[in-house]
């Protein structure tokens, strides 16, 4: 890969020196959760304010949610979910096992299907 001059490392290899494979995947999936709450909610034509009063929650949790700045309890998830005409799948996470040649060490990491919402 290309490596930037200016740091010496591409950003995948700056990544896997800061954070675990599993961190990686967990920001990951939380990235695409996200995602697929802001689509369904444009798709429906709703603004926050308005999925906010159709789930019982308020315009600034939506919004946190919506940029990652909240850790939503369960059941207020659902509720959002729930508005949107979505369910929360659970599906099982791939485990597999990772070799870092130049640490000479395993490192085991998650990798979970496409169906999050």
């Amino acid at each position: 890969m290309n490596k930037n001059p200016a740091i010496g490392q591409n950003l995948n290899e700056v990544l896997d020196e800061m954070y675990s494979p599993d961190e990686l995947a967990l920001a990951k999936l939380e990235a695409k959760v996200i995602s697929k709450i802001i689509i369904a909610r444009q798709t429906k034509g709703l603004t926050q304010k308005e999925l906010a009063t159709k789930c019982g929650v308020t315009q600034a949790m939506i919004s946190r949610i919506e940029s990652g700045n909240a850790n939503a309890r369960l059941d207020t998830l659902i509720r959002v979910l729930f508005a949107l005409g979505q369910t929360l799948d659970i599906v099982p996470c791939l485990d597999t096992t990772v070799e870092k040649p130049a640490k000479k060490r395993v490192r085991r990491t998650v990798q979970c299907t496409e169906t999050i919402v």
